[in-house]
């Protein structure tokens, strides 16, 4: 074997063991089943995509910024931005009342107002209403969609601002591109490993029956499609 052949080969092996060894790429949770699912996507743009599936609660998703301390990363989370594909409708009859639409010009689920930076105890309507009637002004309305636990307020999904006291308003709001509800429990620092992350300020449970919870580095991300067609598109709810 001659010295430049083997030079080659070297040049190859080297970058197979760098290639191995770095931590960009997608991570599955080794806890991974049928009833909830974790995957994780370290980019060389230094963000990151985090999502989490589960049987009863669907789709939660976040996107954010990482920083490498020698072998860990420490994860920051960007607040999701209502879609810019969002309409406001103004109908001047004088009822105050707001409407709220998908796309497909169904009402939407119950969800929290706020008028004027004031939040509303009361929720929309399961036909998609809502009065404004206890406001003597509106010069800006803001919809959130349902927190995770009764009575607790999620992500903003629409914000618009108005400029009409007596006039109704329907809201369509984009759901395509907020169905993925942000995740707000998400470890914030990992420690890289051989080809694994391994969350170690965790707020969830670190392991189960004894064995550590990990993500290992893998090609394969299910279910697939309904994931698939926003992490191909990143930027849809964020900046």
């Amino acid at each position: 074997m001659n010295k430049k052949f083997r030079n080659i080969i070297g040049l190859v092996f080297t970058a197979l063991i760098i290639s191995s060894c770095s931590i960009y790429g997608t991570y599955r949770n080794r806890f991974n089943n049928g009833h909830g699912s974790d995957w994780i996507k370290i980019n060389s743009d230094k963000t990151f995509e985090y999502i989490n599936w589960g049987h009863m609660t669907g789709y939660a998703y976040v996107k954010g910024s990482w920083k490498e301390k020698n072998d860990s990363i420490f994860l920051t989370k960007f607040d999701p931005k209502p879609p810019t594909s969002n309409k406001l409708i103004e109908i001047k009859d004088e009822k105050r009342n707001i409407k709220l639409l998908g796309k497909n010009e169904k009402p939407l689920m119950p969800v929290y107002i706020k008028i004027n930076g004031v939040l509303d105890s009361i929720k929309s309507d399961w036909d998609g209403n809502y009065s404004y009637s206890n406001f003597k002004s509106v010069n800006r309305i803001e919809v959130y969609d349902l927190g995770s636990t009764q009575g607790e307020i999620g992500q903003i999904i629409a914000d618009f601002k108005t400029d009409c006291n007596n006039c109704s308003y329907k809201l369509i709001i984009d759901w395509d591109k907020i169905s993925l509800k942000k995740i707000d429990i998400l470890d914030s620092i990992w420690t890289f490993r051989r080809n694994r992350l391994y969350p170690i300020d965790s707020k969830i449970q670190n392991s189960i029956n004894d064995k550590i919870r990990y993500f290992k580095k893998t090609d394969t991300i299910i279910p697939l499609k309904p994931w698939i067609n926003s992490w191909n598109n990143m930027s849809n709810g964020f900046d």
